[in-house]
């Protein structure tokens, strides 16, 4: 019979918390649904809300991911994204400000040993949301509450 390590069962239960807020993320969007249905709130409003839900929702499936199975060994979408922008790695650091080594680092899935600053520095020049590249477990609970703040539709549409 195996038994978990208690890393396994913290990852599970983590796992399982987050997989709690997914599942209610995708209620309030259907709830808000139904309320733009009934006339309730407008779709602009509604439009706005979902994105940002969807954004959320996004975020949260690649927690559970990761909480789960740990952190990859490539960070492929930061590669992707690069790519897109038809730049190389040498072109995307020096546009970023920092060094290739650093930026290698961060593609090649490092991104614990690059600091908050150069990684908000590499975000800054994809335009991409730090978020979208790094997630939210290297912010504390005053970047999270900054970002919600800063949000342009930061409140449910049914707290109007």
């Amino acid at each position: 019979m195996k038994t978990e390590t208690l890393e396994q069962i913290l990852r599970k239960e983590l796992a399982q918390t987050l997989h709690d807020h997914y599942v209610g993320l995708i209620k309030d969007v259907r709830a808000a649904h139904e309320k733009r249905e009934r006339g309730e709130i407008s779709t602009e409003d509604f439009e706005r809300y979902e994105e940002t839900c969807n954004h959320l929702i996004e975020v949260l499936e690649a927690a559970v991911y990761s909480t789960l199975h740990g952190p990859k060994k490539e960070f492929s979408k930061l590669i992707r994204i690069r790519k897109e922008r038809g730049l190389t790695q040498a072109e995307a650091a020096r546009k970023a400000g920092m060094s290739l080594a650093w930026y290698a680092l961060l593609e090649q899935g490092f991104k614990e040993k690059v600091s908050a600053k150069q990684k908000e520095k590499v975000a800054r020049m994809l335009e991409v949301p730090y978020v979208d590249l790094f997630g939210v477990a290297w912010w504390g609970k005053k970047d999270i509450d900054k970002m919600l703040k800063e949000h342009p539709y930061s409140s449910r549409p049914d707290e109007q």
